[in-house]
């Protein structure tokens, strides 16, 4: 690459024009630095000013997800900072070469060229990255949300132009480039929700099962730190199906983001013990038909 520099100096000059040149070398480096401490600066500023009006313009969601939205910001701020920083690298880069009178037309076709040939080698790497820029930008979801990818589900871990990280339940990770992300299922975004299926016997009386899971729900909602993470009271919509000895009777609750697994798990230990202390049989299909 260096032939194509054509030089308008002699290596015998170059101290002379250290000397002469110095001055603007150090304005260069030290207004790359001051433009650097800026951008960081400013984005620093702006970060906690989107947290500040967030927390006034909607105080019941950030007081949910206020750790989603701080690790929106901070990937954003980073991706912005590096940005920025290697835009100011260049322009110095331009500038020092200015200085030393260096035809820079034949390097910029040189790297063009580079670049064609690069960017035919790494064409999956640009479509990751630009996949990658509208997730960050549009806010599809936020590190700590629980999605399923490509038939991957778990936590997002990190997020960055070019992958998104998930760890599943199981502890696995999942490295997936964004360029192959199609359609993502956001489970805990806004707000989730419990979807609580009973099997009870066919001869149940109804009304008393709706009137348990009423209470059940009623009184979890009073109770820490229940009280937090249950946005209504518990909805009994009624028989959604039959088996051969059983219905199921749905009932549904939202909840807070990523807590539905929670509050189901305790919904459904309260239920166990107040059937049975009613008589009501919750396995009802292992029978044998009549």
């Amino acid at each position: 690459m260096l032939r194509f520099l054509k030089m308008a100096i002699t290596s015998e000059d170059t101290v002379s024009i250290f000397i002469e040149s110095g001055v603007k070398l150090l304005a260069i480096f030290f207004f790359s630095i001051l433009l650097v401490w800026l951008s960081d600066f400013s984005i620093r500023k702006a970060k906690e000013v989107l947290l500040q009006q967030a927390q006034v313009m909607k105080p019941n969601f950030i007081r949910i997800s206020s750790n989603n939205f701080k690790n929106r910001t901070d990937t954003l701020a980073s991706v912005l900072n590096s940005l920025v920083r290697a835009v100011v690298f260049v322009l110095a880069l331009i500038s020092v070469l200015s200085i030393f009178k260096v035809d820079i037309g034949p390097l910029v076709a040189g790297a063009g060229i580079v670049g064609i040939v690069i960017t035919l080698g790494t064409q999956n790497l640009v479509k990751d990255l630009i996949t990658g820029s509208f997730i960050l930008v549009e806010n599809q979801f936020d590190v700590g949300d629980v999605v399923t990818i490509n038939s991957f589900s778990g936590t997002v871990e990190k997020m960055n132009w070019r992958t998104t990280v998930l760890r599943s339940l199981d502890g696995n990770v999942h490295i997936i480039p964004n360029g192959q992300i199609n359609i993502v299922t956001v489970q805990t975004e806004g707000w989730s929700r419990v979807v609580l299926d009973i099997p009870i016997a066919q001869n149940s009386d109804l009304e008393h099962v709706t009137q348990l899971l009423q209470s059940i729900g009623e009184t979890m909602r009073q109770e820490d730190p229940w009280k937090e993470l249950m946005f209504e009271e518990l909805h009994v919509l009624g028989v959604e199906s039959f088996a051969e000895n059983s219905m199921i009777v749905r009932s549904l609750c939202k909840t807070a983001p990523g807590k539905q697994w929670v509050v189901l798990r305790e919904l459904r230990r309260r239920v166990q013990a107040t059937f049975a202390k009613e008589g009501i049989d919750l396995s009802p299909s292992n029978r044998p038909g009549i």
